[in-house]
This record gives structure tokens, C-alpha cells and sequence, in this order.
């Protein structure tokens, strides 16, 4: 996925109405006949435009509808969709050091809200995923008040936009950094813009690639450095899946899979035509020597095609010698082959089409899982398959997207402090995680371990500075915040002023160790049990989850309710 800024020249071929064709193998050809790419005649501009649209190896738009149409395309550019575009986003240091300026992540975080009215930043991301895993291609633009003022993104229809041709060649100015110094150097290069025209009867509105030197013509296309405020076209991002080595547009991921997910489709086609004429006949009839009657016959042959549906009942068959003399009648047969056993073998391509499937997910590189298939997995083969998706598929993809994304924020935002970043799929394992926050809990601040408790154990319980609790017991004292009797107090009622989460995590420590769950030097008492295990009970609400979470810790992976419903 490349911006298409900067492209090398396209190979030469023949024009024909404005549409550069360009030459193909005979391999080329006949896997584009197969696919029905037809004439993109709302592109053929003419009335004296000296800029011509680039036709592309294969027609978006019946890309696009072949990945609507089969069986597991759509299923996995959904799956692309969800797991590369779907997690979401957040705003980083630039470098990792650099204090994140509030001010600057406000703009950014304005623009993440809404980059365009009534639209998410995910669902504008979703919308070019999946433009970009159907055709190859996506489209981006960068929305600009009256004023110049960058305010926004907008996706572009695939279907209606078109690379023009390379314009003459001019010394572009490219920064770069050098010995650790950010420089600019004149290098020669020739450009390219984007025309959009949605039907064959709009006016061609041209775009100008985003980053590129010159400024295009937003009416006729014409590129040049010195223009017109007024007669600028606005700036597109362009997104390539990848290159096609004929022209300058990018293609599908599954391209090479082309006549799978064309033969599954007609597969399955055929498969519905056959059952819905009936499918194999339930017999066939043979007449030896004899003719059936006019009615008979009809009868008979409505039966046999399936058209009957009333298969249920007898059907008579009335037969006239067609041999013999006058003093002797001929004989006739009637001889009845049945077929009813090979209805179960209807469907036909059963096998092709599972092949089939398999290439097209292969392709795409996703495990069956992400597809829905998980029969055949386990915990263990689970999370090994989404590990190795995230780190071979969809984080690439994603670190992609945000370093193209960020470059435009950085210039069109003038940030230096911060950037995007979007989150990766994690799977994680509560109580690994718990386990952790107990071994720090004494070298960070409670409203943070509280803070992280929530968050892994999805829970809201506050976090109270000082609270009041009271925990009693047959000797008078009270059970300290390692779990140590606190003895310096006779009272039976010793208020000990402690933090909500710090007691809900003391409390499920001290119930492991008196249930002899986990090692203990600590010993209790019939009378301290029974006050331990009704402070348990008392618990309520978020209280009782914390606890539950926090009982999951000290018991090193046991599943935390089965375990209350065996012991409580």
C-alpha cells in the first residue's frame, strides 16, 4: 500500500478515445476475458482535454462485484476489514520521548472524531480496506476549507476515479534527511493526477496526487507549478494494494486467484439451475414395443422432468401394440430404472468448490478461523493463529496505513509532538496479568493498581483515599494488609483506615491462605476463618468482581468461579 505520488512510466500502447490501452501477454488477455472487464467508456474525455485517463488492467467496478458475489471473498475482505482497520487508534509520543503537546493532540483528536460529516475515522478507514483488498486501489481526499485550511478526509468512490497520464518532466523539490540534517534536493521527475467522474454524463473533476510538486488543472487536468488559486484541484491520497506491472494502478491480493473465485461462482450457479429443474430424474422409463397414449405420455414426461410435484402418487401409463398382425397381437414392455439412490449426490463441484475456497482464503494468507471455521481449533491452535495473522497480516498493513496517514497530519497540522497509532489485536490472559500487578503493587501508587485492576478485569470499582472498614475478630485485633494480625489495638470493632481495592485484594489473600489454597506462615483460627469467610460473603456489586479477579491471582490460573462454587 503506496502513495502513488511519483510514478515510473507507464509501458507504452495504443490510444484509442482518450483511453491509453496497454499492451498484454496472451495469459494477461485471456484471464481479463474471464473476469469481463468492459470498455470504461465514461472515461473517453474528450472536448479538447490534452489529458488522457490511463485505462487500468482490470475494471474496478467488476472487481468490486466479483467480491460480492463469491463465497468466501467477501468473507475475507470482511475479516481484512475488522482486524487491520477496526481496533481503532490513538495518539503517541512522535519518537517516544518527546512530551505530547495537549494542544496538537486536540487537532488530531478532532479529526479522528470526525474527518468527514456523519462519518468515524473507522468507518472512512473500513470504507478504503475495503475499496483496497477488492481492486487494488483506494482513494483518499484531503478535505480543504475556502480558506486552504486542512479540516478533513473523504473517501472516493474506486469505481469513478482514474490515474491520468505522466505529465512532462520538471525539477520536483524533495525533502529528505541526510548525515542527521532534513534537506532539500531538485530531482526530476514527471507526475500524475487523478480524474473522478462518477457517470458518463458528469463533467471529469481532476485531483492532484498529494505530495507532489506541481498543481493540476482542476477542469482540464493540465499540470503545471505556477496556477491559479482558483482553477487548483484538490489533493487525493492514493492507496496501492499491489503494482501491476502494465500500468500504474495496484491490484488485488487475490488477482491470481481470479479463475477460482470465478469458478466457484459458476459452480454453485449450475448447482441451483440443476435442483431447480428437479435434479437427477427419480427413473427412467423404457417401452418395448409399444407406444403410450397421447395423455399418458404427458403425464409421464411431467412426472419424469420433475415438473409434477406430486410425486407421491401412481401414475398410469396406457400402452398400444405398435407390432404384431391382424390374428395376433405383439407384445410390449414396460422397463422401470430407478435413480432414486443418486439424489443424494445432487450437488455437484462439491470438491472444486472447497478447492476453491481454500485458494481464496490462501491468497488473503488468513487462518480458517478468521473466516468462522473454528471446529477444528483449540485454545492453544486458537491463539497461535491469530498470533501469527497479526504479525504476518494485519500489523503490516496497519503500520502502513499510520505512516502515510501521519505523514499528511504532520504537514497538513504542522505537528511535532505526536503522531497516530493503531492499536494492535491482543489476546490476553487475566490472570497472567493480575499476577503481574500483584508483584508491583508495592512500588506503584494504589489509584494505579486500582486503574489497571479495572481495566484487565473490566470492572469500575473506585478507588477511596482513606475509607473506613472494619474487619473483626474472636481475639480483638485486626487483620492487617499483609494478612498479619494487627495487634496493637483489644478492640473488637478496630476500624483500619485503608483503600477500597487494597482491601478487596488483602481480603481474597487471606481467604487463600485460611483455605490452605496458597503457602502460608500465617495461621488462623476457627473463629478468624469464620470472620473471613463472612466478610466474603457481605461483599456486593463491583466489590465481589474485584474480589473474584483478585482470588483468580492468588490461585495462579484456577478458574476463580468454579472454584467459589466448590469451596463457598
Amino acid at each position: 500500500m503506496t502513495n502513488q505520488a511519483n510514478q515510473p512510466k507507464a509501458t507504452q500502447g495504443t490510444k484509442t478515445k482518450g483511453i491509453r490501452k496497454a499492451e498484454s501477454s496472451e495469459e494477461t488477455k485471456l484471464v481479463r476475458k474471464q473476469s469481463g472487464v468492459r470498455a470504461s467508456m465514461q472515461f473517453n474525455l474528450t472536448g479538447g482535454s490534452a489529458v488522457s485517463a490511463v485505462a487500468p488492467s482490470f475494471d474496478p467496478l467488476t472487481l468490486l462485484l466479483i467480491t460480492q458475489s463469491n463465497n468466501t471473498l467477501l468473507q475475507c475482505v470482511e475479516a481484512m476489514e475488522v482486524n487491520v482497520d477496526g481496533t481503532g487508534c490513538e495518539v503517541v509520543s512522535i519518537d517516544g520521548e518527546v512530551e505530547v503537546s495537549e494542544d496538537e493532540k486536540k487537532r488530531i483528536g478532532e479529526i479522528l472524531d470526525e474527518p468527514y460529516p456523519d462519518m468515524t475515522f473507522i468507518t472512512m478507514r473500513r470504507k478504503i480496506r475495503r475499496d483496497l483488498e477488492s481492486s487494488g486501489m483506494a482513494y483518499l481526499e484531503v478535505i480543504r476549507a475556502a480558506s486552504g485550511d486542512f479540516i478533513g478526509f473523504r473517501p472516493l468512490d474506486t469505481q469513478a476515479c482514474r490515474l491520468t497520464t505522466l505529465s512532462a518532466e520538471v525539477m520536483t523539490s524533495k525533502s529528505l534527511v541526510r548525515n542527521g540534517v532534513e534537506q532539500n534536493f531538485d530531482i526530476p521527475d514527471r507526475e500524475r493526477g487523478v480524474v473522478y467522474k462518477k457517470s458518463e454524463k458528469d463533467t471529469p473533476v481532476y485531483f492532484n496526487i498529494w505530495g507532489n510538486t506541481q498543481k493540476i488543472n482542476k477542469k482540464t487536468g493540465e499540470m503545471s507549478l505556477t496556477l491559479e488559486d482558483g482553477d487548483k484541484g484538490g489533493d487525493v491520497i492514493v492507496f496501492t494494494m499491489n503494482d501491476d506491472p502494465e500500468t500504474p494502478y495496484g491490484i488485488p491480493r487475490w488477482i491470481n486467484q481470479l479463475p477460482s473465485a470465478l469458478g466457484s461462482r459458476k459452480a454453485e450457479e449450475q448447482n441451483l439451475d440443476f435442483l431447480d429443474s428437479g435434479g437427477i430424474p427419480a427413473a427412467i422409463i423404457f417401452i418395448n414395443g409399444g407406444q403410450v397414449a397421447t395423455d399418458s405420455s404427458s403425464t409421464l414426461k411431467d412426472y419424469v422432468s420433475g415438473k409434477n410435484r406430486q410425486k407421491n402418487k401412481a401414475v398410469v401409463v396406457e400402452l398400444q401394440s405398435t407390432s404384431g398382425t391382424i390374428d395376433k397381437a405383439g407384445s410390449t414392455s414396460v422397463q422401470v430404472e430407478r435413480f432414486g439412490s443418486e439424489t443424494i449426490n445432487d450437488s455437484m463441484y462439491r470438491n472444486y468448490d472447497k478447492d476453491c475456497e481454500e485458494h481464496v482464503r490462501l491468497a488473503f494468507r488468513l487462518p480458517p478461523i478468521f473466516l468462522g471455521k473454528a471446529s477444528d481449533y483449540n485454545y492453544a491452535t486458537a491463539v497461535v493463529a491469530y498470533q501469527v495473522a497479526e504479525a504476518q497480516v494485519f500489523k503490516p498493513e496497519r503500520d502502513e496505513f499510520d505512516a502515510i496517514i501521519n505523514k499528511v497530519l504532520k504537514t497538513e497540522l504542522k505537528l511535532t509532538t505526536c503522531k497516530i497509532k493503531s492499536n494492535p489485536i491482543t489476546l490476553r490472559d487475566i490472570t497472567t496479568q493480575l499476577r503481574a500487578v500483584s508483584l508491583l503493587r508495592e512500588v506503584v501508587e494504589p489509584s494505579e493498581v486500582v486503574k489497571e485492576v479495572n481495566k484487565i478485569a473490566d470492572i469500575s470499582l473506585p478507588y477511596v483515599d482513606g475509607k473506613t472498614f472494619t474487619i473483626t475478630t474472636s481475639r480483638g485485633s485486626a487483620l492487617g494488609v499483609d494478612g498479619v494480625a494487627d495487634t496493637s489495638t483489644a478492640s473488637t470493632a478496630t476500624k483500619v483506615q485503608k483503600s477500597q481495592a487494597g482491601y478487596v485484594l488483602n481480603l481474597a489473600k487471606q481467604f487463600a491462605e485460611c483455605k490452605n489454597l496458597i503457602d502460608t506462615d500465617n495461621d488462623y483460627t476457627e473463629e478468624e476463618i469464620a470472620d473471613i469467610e463472612t466478610a466474603v460473603k457481605a461483599l456486593k456489586g463491583a466489590d465481589l468482581e474485584a474480589y473474584n479477579s483478585a482470588l483468580s491471582l492468588y490461585l495462579f490460573g484456577t478458574d476463580t468461579i468454579e472454584m467459589l462454587g466448590a469451596i463457598q
